[in-house]
């Protein structure tokens, strides 16, 4: 992407240095780097639009560029702008603040460019076809291809410049990566995916087959990571609750029938009317169960135990993080979310202890009330002033109705990727 704002600035010829213009310059580059991708069978792995591109290669001859390859108006490349601005590749805003229109070069991305043309300048798509509206040859497309590669094989000069804005200017991504190649080389953790990050991150001291032992100048890094699975694990309890929850207003209910409602279609292995420690001291889980509990309830429909297996990974939550001394300055991640209007583990972890000796029924229909339904109002209602309607249910004179149907997904793991940018950039041993 760097390459193309480069492009676009420094060689396309292009007088009108606007944004359309840009836009048409960035498809056409991304359509045919795609194109080429799959021509030369290259690494396609998180390459955008090559499903929609794939389908027009299905067509004999010359490959014409078609803009309908996908949808979003910057291509495969959307999800790179930001990046690219927040490591300061590309300059966004004058001296004063002011935003451009178009993101301009600065030094680093004049250094990028011109390293990235170096290697891609004697191909025939870059002479012939870059500037063009011709159909482009295939066999132009397979030469591209085996020079230009998501990978950046053989742009080491590219390769060094990326390396030394990454890491070297981010301390906290530094030790991310240093924390990744530790696990990489000690404990040969050599691929990453969402269920890998969770057990090795959350578990990384319990499991039985695999107790990873941290030194001493990752330990900050390690329990900060894993107070973030444990965000994301009491995330996913709330909405172990919502999903169900959301399914009993098919008919509208006031806010008391919905939660009697509720209640009453659900069972529970504890005497709800006890009070909440019983229950809360009794959910200690390992990664295979909490994570059976979670696939039980994204999957098929929501059954009586829905409630309370939302329930028990929450009290699971609270089990594994709440009061630890060891946690040092790690524990400020614990207070994340106060200063954006959601709960935080620290208030969840108080409200437990505030809670402990009264009914889990007052807890769970505190629970329902405000960290459910309210939330969930509050937040959509917040992203109405973006113009995005996030409303799940609707509310008539003043009986809730659901709207959508509601499913189940963790958020996405950053270290995935930094695995995947530390291999591309040569500083893991493969």
């Amino acid at each position: 992407m760097v390459w193309i704002y480069y492009d676009f600035y420094i060689r396309s010829g292009i007088r009108e240095k606007t944004y359309d213009n840009f836009i048409k310059h960035l498809r056409r580059q991304d359509f045919f780097f795609v194109a080429a991708t799959l021509l030369s069978n290259n690494n396609a792995d998180n390459l955008v639009g090559k499903r929609n591109v794939s389908r027009i290669l299905d067509v004999e001859g010359p490959v014409q560029f078609n803009d309908n390859y996908y949808r979003v108006k910057i291509g495969g490349m959307q999800y790179y702008g930001a990046g690219c601005v927040s490591r300061d590749l590309i300059k966004s805003t004058d001296e004063d603040g002011n935003a451009y229109e178009l993101p301009r070069l600065n030094a680093v991305s004049k250094q990028i460019g011109e390293g990235f043309e170096k290697v891609i300048k004697n191909t025939r798509y870059y002479k012939e076809y870059r500037l063009s509206d011709k159909p482009v040859p295939r066999d132009i497309l397979i030469e591209y291809g085996n020079v230009i590669n998501i990978e950046l094989k053989g742009f080491d000069e590219v390769k060094a410049v990326l390396k030394h804005r990454l890491f070297d200017t981010d301390a906290q991504l530094r030790t991310c990566a240093k924390y990744v190649d530790y696990l990489y080389n000690n404990y040969a953790v050599h691929h990453l995916n969402d269920s890998i990050c969770r057990k090795l991150l959350f578990d990384h001291t319990t499991e039985a087959e695999m107790v990873i032992d941290i030194p001493n100048d990752l330990k900050l890094i390690a329990d900060e990571w894993e107070i973030v699975i444990g965000r994301m694990y009491f995330t996913t309890g709330l909405e172990m609750l919502w999903k169900p929850m959301l399914e009993r207003i098919n008919s509208p209910k006031t806010k008391t029938e919905w939660i009697e409602d509720i209640l009453d279609f659900s069972s529970f292995s504890f005497n709800i009317n006890d009070p909440l420690a019983d229950a809360v001291t009794s959910c200690i889980y390992d990664f295979k169960t909490r994570e059976a509990m979670i696939s039980k309830s994204r999957s098929g429909k929501q059954s009586e135990t829905s409630v309370e297996d939302g329930l028990k990974l929450l009290f699971s939550v609270y089990n594994w993080l709440a009061h630890r001394p060891d946690f040092g300055d790690a524990e400020r991640y614990l207070f994340f979310g106060n200063d954006s209007n959601s709960i935080s583990l620290k208030t969840f972890m108080n409200t437990i202890d505030d809670y402990m000796g009264r009914p889990l029924l007052d807890f769970i229909i505190f629970i329902m009330d405000k960290w459910i339904i309210d939330q969930h109002y509050n937040t959509a209602f917040e992203k109405l002033f973006y113009n995005v309607d996030g409303f799940f249910y609707e509310i008539i004179d003043g009986k809730y109705l659901k709207r959508h149907s509601f499913y189940i997904d963790f958020q996405g793991n950053r270290m995935i990727q930094l695995m995947n940018v530390m291999k591309d950039l040569d500083m893991l041993k493969q």
